[in-house]
């Protein structure tokens, strides 16, 4: 099965208030173009699911113009939009069989009786349903309700498909499931797809491009690997990554780096900071032999078998955590040497917090 019909999306100055004061979403700009799968990732209440209601139709703008395969859709019904959407919920009819589920929409809009039957059938093998069109929802799993509505929605090969948290009512082992038939699905029909979720490992191991929101505002909108290795802002820097990226208070002083009056090393760099937030992800901490190393006082250790995570603090108040290296097993002991090195460490500007894109040779 493939999607013929696939469009770009475009949001120019696009924003949503609710009695003209509260503004959910300031003026935004996002272009996506045909084919891609975009996630839009973010905590809740942050803006993803309006945002993706106005892609929709099924939220207004309160100004700007959304475009859908070059076509201004911002005042067209969500039905001429051509978009089908997959909500977290299923939303199928409970009276009727995943046969009429599937074809109901195609029924509406009046095909042939053989034309419906084709292409539910095809679209029922391409999500493993054949042997379960004549059941009704209530006898199936909660995965196989999931991949109903998503025949539901790709049987009528629309530009668009949008998905509102629709693995979030599944167990950890479905969702893993679904995560993978998800992304074979978006190989095989090449539709422009968007994905709300708030589970950052459903953006990472799904997107093309991952779009950050914070209290409605774009904090960055690249690929995952960029996002992970290069966080525009402390708030991605943070968000991203389990456990999240360590941030500390530093000082810089002749190109010196500072914490808490002790040097980690030196940073070539033309501007002149005085004052940064230094970033590190917890598993680029290097363990150390070293007398001359940072004297890191474990508080709490968790095991995870493979590797374990350490939480604890240097400088008698900084707090930090260490992700030992896989396989690596450190004895129950309350101190130890580590180093941090520079050239693994992101510097965010002092007051706005955003990436200074300084980084060490």
């Amino acid at each position: 099965m493939s999607n013929t019909a696939v469009s770009s999306i475009v949001l120019r100055n696009v924003s949503k208030n609710y009695n003209k004061t509260n503004t959910v979403i300031p003026a935004c700009n996002i272009e996506i173009p045909a084919g891609m799968f975009t996630v839009i990732l973010g905590p809740s209440g942050c803006g993803k699911s309006t945002l993706l209601r106005m892609i929709a139709g099924l939220e207004s703008t309160s100004s700007g113009t959304i475009e859908i395969g070059g076509v201004e859709v911002q005042n067209k019904e969500p039905k001429d939009r051509g978009c089908a959407m997959v909500f977290q919920n299923y939303a199928l009819y409970p009276h009727m069989t995943v046969f009429k589920n599937i074809g109901y929409s195609l029924k509406v809009m009046r095909l042939p009786k053989a034309a419906i039957e084709e292409k539910v059938n095809k679209v029922a093998a391409s999500m493993g349903l054949t042997e379960y069109l004549e059941r009704q929802p209530h006898q199936l799993s909660g995965g196989q309700r999931q991949r109903v509505a998503i025949g539901r929605a790709i049987v009528r090969e629309p530009k668009v498909l949008l998905f509102d948290e629709p693995l979030s009512n599944l167990d950890a082992q479905l969702r893993n499931d679904m995560r993978l038939e998800l992304s074979e699905l978006h190989k095989r029909i090449c539709a422009t797809s968007v994905f709300v979720t708030h589970d950052q490992v459903e953006a990472m191991t799904l997107a093309d491009k991952i779009l950050i929101l914070n209290k409605g505002n774009i904090e960055q909108f690249a690929t995952p690997a960029e996002i992970y290795h290069r966080p525009a802002s402390v708030f991605v820097a943070e968000f991203i990554g389990s456990p999240a990226m360590n941030i500390v208070d530093v000082s810089l002083d002749a190109h010196t780096v500072y914490i808490h009056g002790v040097p980690i090393g030196s940073l070539t760099t033309k501007e002149n900071i005085q004052k940064a937030h230094l970033g590190i992800r917890p598993e680029d901490i290097q363990l150390s032999n070293d007398e001359k190393g940072i004297c890191f006082r474990i508080h709490h250790r968790e095991d995870l078998g493979s590797h374990s995570i350490l939480h604890g603090t240097i400088q008698d108040s900084v707090p930090l955590r260490v992700v030992t290296p896989f396989g690596e097993k450190i004895p129950d002991i309350k101190e130890l040497k580590i180093n941090i090195p520079l050239e693994k460490c992101h510097f965010f500007h002092e007051e706005s917090r955003k990436n200074l894109n300084i980084y060490a040779d």
